[in-house]
């Protein structure tokens, strides 16, 4: 019997490695071929080229518009920001989990380029004369020419979109609203355009259907919006505005959100709301003893808030109001970009939350010029993939009432 099962697992692993020399060979016959077949990747083959960093292709496009006014690329100014450590962290952590101090640097970029190609699947992005943009492409490797595309005989064939479109990242709430949205603000102010001065609107990835509205709220003509969420939507652009998106240092795009969702900047009324957000609505991230934790909070005046039951705008001046934040780790925490200046704010996750994103709520309440606390949870039930697989990044946990207690003392609730 372990014989048989020792000799699967052999036939398993020749299989996985015959594999793998297949891709490398397939990725190192295709990069021949670009180099000896005088065409393009519009045709055959995998692209030529690739710009790596976001100021190479701002490069590239402002040396493309000495001879092609179509081309074009704006800057905006560098931001640098220190984020220092939690004021306190309470709970064990594995050492993967933890959050990182340090500095925050970080430029935007708006690039306009005449008949772009954007494929959905591996989500990519490709010039007329056959340049990867890998900074605005799905992210694979630091290493050149990784992504799958480079390994592609053929490219999708792209349907012909004609006029000026602006592409915009989306996904989860908090993509549509940290990436997407602060793009179009990004669009308006460095090209000078408004964006109904466009042909169309360009949606990478909506989550849901419903997100939709998110973009009509701020502007957006709903018959403009062109949402890429189909493995055959690949499309050649006949002019693209490509704003960057990843990473936002700052709230320079505040203020846009604010008077694009309640029509003007509200005048500031000293409040002494604390909330906690529930996550009991969602299927991860879970606190299991919320009951003991709410009745715990309401003791010290808070009150329980469900972001999926309110408006965006009544979110907003919630979190604008608020001056003590609890909440676990999620999307729910966005709206920390409206809070006033001192708002207190606990993020509560559980010890193997090794998440890339796990630094994020911690930078942004120090953008907000607020105060950042971080409670671990070494006790909870994984979150079940559609596969089988457990996943204890996504996990349920229970709250140590012992440590919350603590830490409402330490934040003078």
């Amino acid at each position: 019997m372990i014989s048989q099962v020792a000799y699967k697992f052999k036939q398993a692993i020749g299989v996985y490695f015959l594999y793998k020399m297949y891709k490398e060979y397939m990725h190192w016959m295709m990069q021949l071929v670009a180099r000896i077949v005088p065409t393009t990747s519009k045709h055959f083959g995998p692209p030529r080229g690739e710009l790596k960093g976001y100021h190479d292709v701002y490069e590239y496009a402002r040396v493309k518009h000495r001879f092609d006014h179509r081309y074009y690329a704006w800057c905006f100014a560098e931001t640098s920001v220190y984020v220092p450590d939690p004021r306190i962290v309470l709970g064990h952590f594995e050492d993967s989990a933890m959050v990182n101090k340090g500095d925050r640097y970080g430029f935007e970029y708006l690039y306009q380029i005449p008949n772009c190609r954007v494929y959905f699947h591996n989500f990519f992005l490709v010039t007329e004369d056959d340049n990867f943009l890998s900074p605005v492409s799905h992210f694979h490797s630091i290493r050149r020419k990784c992504h799958p595309c480079f390994s592609s005989v053929k490219l999708p064939t792209c349907t012909f979109v004609k006029g000026k479109s602006l592409i915009l990242r989306a996904g989860a709430y908090f993509h549509t609203f940290l990436e997407g949205l602060p793009s179009i603000y990004l669009f308006e102010m460095l090209s000078g355009l408004n964006v109904n001065d466009l042909d169309n609107i360009v949606i990478f990835e909506l989550d849901k259907a419903d997100y939709i509205s998110i973009f009509t709220s701020v502007g957006v003509a709903k018959e403009k919006i062109l949402v890429l969420d189909e493995r055959d939507d690949n499309y050649e652009f006949e002019l693209l505005f490509v704003p960057s998106y990843m990473n936002r240092i700052g709230l320079w795009y505040r203020n846009f959100l604010i008077e694009r969702f309640l029509g003007k900047l509200p005048d500031f009324v000293p409040s002494t709301r604390k909330i906690y957000v529930s996550r009991s609505k969602t299927r991860n991230r879970r606190v299991l003893n919320e009951t003991d934790v709410i009745a715990l909070l309401k003791t010290m005046g808070f009150e329980v808030v469900y972001n999926e039951d309110l408006s965006i705008p009544e979110q907003i001046r919630i979190y604008m109001e608020a001056t003590h934040i609890i909440s676990p780790h999620g999307s729910n925490l966005v709206n920390i970009a409206f809070c006033q200046p001192g708002v207190k704010v606990l993020e509560i996750r559980f010890k193997e939350h090794t998440s890339n994103y796990k630094s994020t709520y911690m930078d942004l309440t120090h953008y907000a010029q607020g105060i950042y606390y971080l409670l671990y949870c070494d006790q909870g039930k994984p979150f079940i993939r559609t596969n089988g697989k457990e996943d204890w990044v996504e996990a349920d946990m229970y709250v140590d009432l012992k440590d919350l207690n603590i830490m409402l003392d330490a934040m003078a609730c």
